[in-house]
């Protein structure tokens, strides 16, 4: 596996992450006022975003291609 697949993968891995998080942050949201439970999703979501932001980068520096990776850095704006 060369190193732009495992940064993908990595980055993959990440976003499916934020998503879960975001989905338990509504969750909680409609359940309960729990402020504090809310706050440290937050800090989870927002943690996850600089990896994310990380792994994006290093893609982007690894990208050769510009057109065959379009589509991916687009779902990552």
């Amino acid at each position: 596996m060369d190193k732009m697949s495992k940064v993908i993968e990595k980055r993959s891995s990440v976003r499916s992450s934020i998503t879960k998080l975001v989905k338990r942050v509504q969750a909680l949201g409609e359940e309960t006022e729990d402020l504090n439970s809310l706050s440290e999703l937050l800090e989870l979501i927002e943690t996850k975003e600089e990896i994310l932001k990380k792994y994006d980068s290093e893609v982007e520096d690894l990208i050769t291609d510009p057109e065959k990776f379009k589509v991916e850095l687009k779902g990552s704006e």
